[in-house]
């Protein structure tokens, strides 16, 4: 199968999975704290939110016909929220 068609059917919670770990790469945070009851690092500032969604749309490789990409930057906020 071509490599372009299996990159746009990733589902998008992976793209946005795989975003989310290359983010908190690039980011200063605590060292590994092995304690269930810490959070990990999630982008919280506007500034993040939005380097956070760049990303996302630097990981496709052509942004207008990958909907998966489209859909990752849309649902960004996922990423973010807390589902309590």
């Amino acid at each position: 199968m071509d490599d372009t068609k299996d990159h746009s059917h990733v589902p998008f919670v992976i793209v946005l999975l795989q975003a989310l770990d290359k983010w908190r790469g690039t980011v200063v945070s605590a060292p590994f704290n092995p304690d269930p009851a810490v959070r990990p690092r999630y982008p919280e500032s506007f500034q993040e939110k939005e380097d956070f969604r760049k990303l996302v749309k630097g990981m496709s490789k052509n942004l207008n016909n990958e909907i998966n990409f489209e859909e990752a930057v849309r649902e960004a906020h996922l990423t973010w929220v807390d589902g309590r």
